[in-house]
């Protein structure tokens, strides 16, 4: 007894099953889509039988199919949206954390400012004392002068 098969949709001749004890073939990396499995047999010299048929689909792997691939897209765009918010929250934080910052520095410099102020005030004030002193000290000196003339005519 010998055996012919054939698988429509992705070969056209038939093939010669070589090891009837044999009970499989096997078929790798089809497409999908729609089959339909031949086979046939005789008796040795006889006529061929009419084939017997097999009917099946291959589906389309699941990363392949419609719903997966929106839904890899939606995916995408969550992760896209969420590294948006969270580079957005960080910014303002960042822009919270020196906007403190410069507040803190402002009131530093206020308060420097005022220090300085003040100091200078000081200093003008003593500058002020320092000539009136320096003024009544050449006029002590000049008294003194004046006083020892008057107390010692011309000699």
């Amino acid at each position: 007894m010998s055996f012919q098969y054939k698988l429509s949709g992705f070969e056209e001749n038939w093939n010669e099953a070589s090891d009837i004890s044999t009970s499989f073939i096997r078929y790798t990396n089809l497409d999908p889509g729609q089959y339909q499995f031949l086979v046939k047999g005789r008796v040795e010299f006889g006529a061929w039988s009419e084939p017997y048929s097999l009917n099946f689909e291959i589906q389309k792997p699941f990363y392949q199919t419609a719903w997966f691939i929106i839904l890899i897209i939606v995916l995408l765009i969550a992760v896209a949206y969420s590294i948006y918010r969270i580079r957005v929250l960080f910014l303002i934080k960042q822009r919270e954390t020196l906007r403190k910052l410069v507040t803190r520095r402002t009131e530093e410099i206020d308060m420097q400012n005022r220090s300085l102020k003040e100091a200078y005030r000081d200093l003008e004030q003593a500058h002020i004392k320092l000539v009136q002193t320096e003024k009544m000290a050449a006029l002590g000196v000049l008294t003194a002068g004046v006083a020892h003339e008057i107390n010692n005519p011309l000699n």
